[in-house]
């Protein structure tokens, strides 16, 4: 899915999901549908997504094993999350932006890493609506966190949003954008 490969993701999943239906872990088929929602969304198949998202949300149960908790780290904070960037992918803003809300108000405050990245997700939702103050603002949010966690993959997921930003490179927020993110750039690459 990440390679911008999601038709080679379906045959892994449905094996995956052969090998899970032998036993009951409802954590992983719950995970397992949720990459499925992602990889129907990359696809742009809304059918499949939503479906894909109901079985989620109808398989995932918190009392499930704490190995299968651990590994597939869902919460009650990740499922609107992935259901957040599949809207985002499906180019469905406003179900996207409340699915981040929602994921945002659940993420615990010590986990600023996944916090910077709802952030970020919540700054592209902005952007489709073409609100560029907030997609800004949401932006420098996240750029302030990931300056003390330091992880790429948030500053990366930033700077893809920075560049779809690109038509309003003359507007006020996104040169202050720009700056900030010239100040700050050096301090996470150390």
């Amino acid at each position: 899915i990440y390679r911008d490969e999601p038709l080679q993701a379906y045959p892994m999943l449905e094996e995956a999901k052969q090998v899970v239906s032998s036993v009951s872990r409802p954590m992983i088929s719950s995970w397992l549908a949720v990459v499925e929602a992602e990889t129907a969304a990359h696809l742009h198949d809304e059918v499949a997504c939503e479906k894909a998202l109901e079985r989620a949300i109808m398989q995932y149960r918190q009392d499930g094993l704490e190995e299968d908790r651990l590994w597939t780290r869902l919460n009650a904070a990740t499922i609107p999350g992935y259901q957040g960037a599949c809207y985002l992918q499906l180019q469905q803003p406003h179900k996207a932006l409340g699915a981040l809300e929602e994921t945002l108000v659940c993420v615990p405050e010590y986990s600023s890493r996944h916090r910077s990245l709802v952030l970020a997700d919540m700054a592209a939702t902005v952007q489709q609506m073409e609100e560029i103050e907030k997609a800004c603002m949401l932006l420098q949010n996240a750029l302030e966190i990931t300056t003390q966690t330091k992880s790429l993959m948030v500053l990366m997921r930033i700077q893809r949003v920075r560049k779809n930003l690109e038509p309003w490179k003359e507007t006020s927020y996104l040169k202050q954008l720009d700056t900030s993110i010239s100040e700050i750039l050096p301090r996470i690459m150390t």
